[in-house]
């Protein structure tokens, strides 16, 4: 099948000015639960999905107008159709955009998008184009071997162009939305930077997001490895000007896999790191996704901890380190106003 790739570029569509919400879908590591294991995160009954988040528009009268879906793990289709705002001919799938390739990341990839074009003829609504999805090249070469039919059937590709280090600003998604802009950070993530042609070969495929509108700044800093110095290095004349731009953002949402540092790189960060880039960032509220309960040692800090275990240790430390801003995880179905 033909591919249909696009190269980036900035909107500039004249569209009456709109509201817009940050929607957390998902906040969960790769692993959500494990068999057989009696810790107390596994054994919750809350809701698990992986690290996934919506972005809505909406008009004067309420009404969602587009929506932007940040990554498609495990259960982020189940959430999707409990969402208030995508309830019957509201129902809509505008923008996909893909922090990176691994599968809790794009899981629900076919379930979502075969959702989405099954449900228009179903609450009524005229079957529209191809769904927009942006990621980086590298992602975008993996998704071409692992999801081409979805792909070819259900989207228009933009991918970056680019295979730039970590701590760079690429231009900005072309939403065409008014009053709000969405440009892609490069970051370094270990075993997601590998090449799909050749797996012992680096390759940076991975990316965050700086959502920015007239009055809020979010960053959302999942999955990041824990070789991100330039989040409190910066070094390079595009990294001083990245971190500028997440500098003071009303909330950031940092990988927070393990709870301390190891003593060797390691495919995800810690919460001593997030420590760190908050020294620098200093935003008004620093967020923990990606946390699990299996990267330590049973008896070690940080197995088996609840949402309730990670917010009273982290609040503590945050208190005694006298940190900027505000720490916690986020609830499923968290709304953030821009």
């Amino acid at each position: 099948m033909g591919r249909s790739i696009w190269r980036v570029f900035t909107g500039n569509d004249k569209i009456p000015y709109m509201n817009h919400k940050f929607v957390i879908n998902g906040y969960g590591a790769a692993f959500l639960r494990i068999m057989g294991c009696e810790c107390d995160r596994c054994l919750t009954e809350q809701s698990q999905v992986n690290c996934s988040a919506s972005l809505f528009s909406f008009d004067d009268e309420g009404n969602t107008v587009h929506h932007v879906l940040f990554d498609a793990g495990e259960g982020v289709t189940n959430q999707l159709t409990q969402s208030p705002y995508l309830k019957g001919k509201q129902s809509r799938l505008d923008w996909i955009c893909l922090t990176h390739w691994h599968p809790d990341h794009t899981k629900d990839f076919n379930r979502l998008l075969a959702s989405h074009v099954q449900g228009r003829p179903v609450v009524g609504l005229s079957k529209e184009g191809p769904v927009n999805l942006y990621c980086r090249s590298g992602t975008a070469d993996w998704m071409w071997q692992i999801h081409e039919f979805e792909l070819s059937a259900f989207t228009k590709v933009y991918q970056s162009g680019e295979f730039l280090n970590p701590g760079v600003l690429l231009p900005p998604v072309p939403l065409g939305l008014p009053n709000l802009t969405l440009t892609p950070i490069t970051v370094s993530h270990q075993n997601g930077d590998m090449n799909p042609l050749n797996k012992h070969e680096h390759r940076y495929c991975c990316c965050g997001y700086l959502i920015e509108s007239e009055s809020t700044t979010i960053g959302v800093l999942w999955d990041i490895d824990s070789e991100n110095s330039w989040l409190e290095n910066p070094e390079t004349p595009e990294q001083i000007t990245a971190v500028s731009r997440l500098k003071n953002a009303d909330h950031i949402f940092y990988d927070c896999t393990f709870w301390k540092e190891k003593t060797t790189p390691k495919n995800h960060a810690s919460f001593d790191h997030v420590q760190r880039y908050a020294r620098v960032l200093t935003p008004k509220n620093s967020w923990l996704v990606h946390i699990t309960a299996h990267v330590e040692w049973i008896g070690n800090e940080g197995f088996g901890w609840t949402d309730d275990d990670w917010n009273r240790e982290t609040k503590r430390i945050w208190k005694e380190k006298g940190l900027p801003g505000n720490i916690g995880v986020p609830q499923i179905g968290q709304e953030f106003d821009l």
